[in-house]
């Protein structure tokens, strides 16, 4: 049973978490602009923002009304200790991070239901490179990222990807702190490729945790985890496109309260697939980036719809005052 905070509009941790996964993921596209700079990518980056920036305010102004739960320390806890055994396991093992993220997803919803979120959370923290973070300094990114879901904890909740967002967060916090520079991005995709890889993970993820009602950790992890062992293993060839199904598995994590039917489900799928191509080059080796882009395309669209709902009922009141 979670604690209730309360509804007092001043609990300022509650509008702190909605600020910080606001305004890093713009943070994020204004940085992938400057770095690749074109008219056309800084025409469809402007339009996400806009997008993204009215999901931002419709969803904070939904908050007004909601009660808050008391964050838990150990809440704290398994965020902290998933992000240390998944790089753990990455580094040691040698295994793709995709696949050590997922075995984590997986194990958290087996044998710890309750706290399977922050589990999953912060195995996408632990999915830093290991050449750009010893374990001194994923120590300090684990509390920091515990730190960031308690502040997050009541915002944002049905969005796909706001965890892999929490895990950016800290990835990027850290690494600034730290001047850790990204690593320089090799090999390229198909976009049309990606796209369809894409169209697969968030149709599948969604159809499962809204038609089928299963956990969207389980969801989206035990197909992740299968599919990528596929690709990085057998069909090596097409390996970068398990981080593709990754990524599109979190933003079918989305609630319907999110995306309401599956033609949203698709265009979050075109989405996201642009936002993979515009970010491909940017922030790689930080935990959480594939999360980051999820949480994007699904604040994006639905702040695309919630602008023509708005524009709908503007046009209908002046037409009903027109009329009378």
């Amino acid at each position: 049973m979670q604690t209730i905070l309360s509804k007092d509009k001043s609990v300022i941790w509650v509008w702190l978490g909605f600020a910080i996964l606001t305004l890093f993921p713009m943070y994020s596209l204004v940085k992938a602009m400057i770095n690749d700079f074109s008219i056309l990518d800084f025409t469809i980056i402007m339009i996400i923002i806009v997008l993204f920036v009215y999901g931002s305010i419709k969803h904070g102004k939904s908050l007004l009304s909601k009660e808050y739960l008391k964050p838990d320390f150990l809440d704290f806890f398994f965020t902290v200790i998933s992000v240390v055994i998944t790089y753990i396991i990455s580094k040691e093992l040698n295994i793709s991070v995709v696949i050590s993220s997922a075995i984590i997803g997986l194990l958290g919803f087996i044998f710890l239901r309750k706290y399977q979120m922050m589990i999953y959370c912060g195995s996408f923290a632990g999915m830093v490179s290991s050449q750009l973070f010893g374990y001194s300094e994923v120590l300090v990114l684990a509390l920091v990222c515990g730190l960031v879901y308690l502040l997050t904890k009541n915002v944002f909740n049905g969005f796909g990807g706001k965890l892999g967002s929490i895990a950016f967060v800290s990835s990027l916090v850290k690494a600034n702190v730290f001047n850790i520079s990204p690593l320089i991005a090799s090999g390229g995709y198909n976009y049309l490729v990606l796209v369809l890889v894409g169209l697969i993970g968030v149709l599948l993820t969604f159809y499962l945790v809204n038609n089928k009602n299963i956990s969207s950790v389980l969801a989206s992890a035990g197909p992740s985890l299968i599919i990528s062992v596929f690709l990085i293993y057998i069909l090596r060839q097409y390996s970068l496109y398990a981080f593709v199904y990754f990524a599109a598995s979190f933003l079918g994590m989305s609630s319907k309260e999110v995306l309401k039917n599956y033609f949203q489900v698709v265009l979050g799928a075109l989405m996201l697939g642009l936002i993979y191509y515009l970010l491909h080059h940017c922030f790689n080796g930080y935990g959480g980036k594939l999360g980051l882009m999820a949480f994007i395309s699904s604040v994006s669209i639905f702040g695309l719809f919630s602008l023509i709902e708005q524009t709908k009922s503007i046009f209908v009141k002046k037409y009903l005052k027109q009329e009378n």
